[in-house]
């Protein structure tokens, strides 16, 4: 059985993962706060993988979000910098 001060910081971080992951979304706004959520779950995780955490879904969703918001923010990225590339270089992609 674990105290309350740990339940409360698992279920914060749970829910500090899931804002930041929706965050992430923005493009390349996004790539810091994308990767504040996957730090707020390698954090989080370990505390409440042997304990119940009601909030073990939003946990799992922001680390979803983020990494699908980092790999928008870096597919775009690279969209934009080939484009620019062939653009100001004259070959083509």
């Amino acid at each position: 059985m674990i105290d309350s001060k740990t339940k409360i910081q698992i279920l914060e971080g749970s829910l500090r993962c899931y804002a930041l992951g929706w965050l992430s979304l923005l493009p390349v706004f996004g790539v810091p706060l994308g990767i504040g959520a996957v730090a707020v779950f390698w954090r989080t995780w370990p505390i409440s993988r042997d304990e119940q955490n009601p909030a073990r879904r939003y946990l799992i969703g922001g680390l979803v979000l983020a990494l699908g918001g980092l790999l928008v923010s870096g597919g775009l990225l690279l969209t934009m910098s080939l484009y620019l590339v062939s653009k100001y270089i004259g070959g083509e992609i």
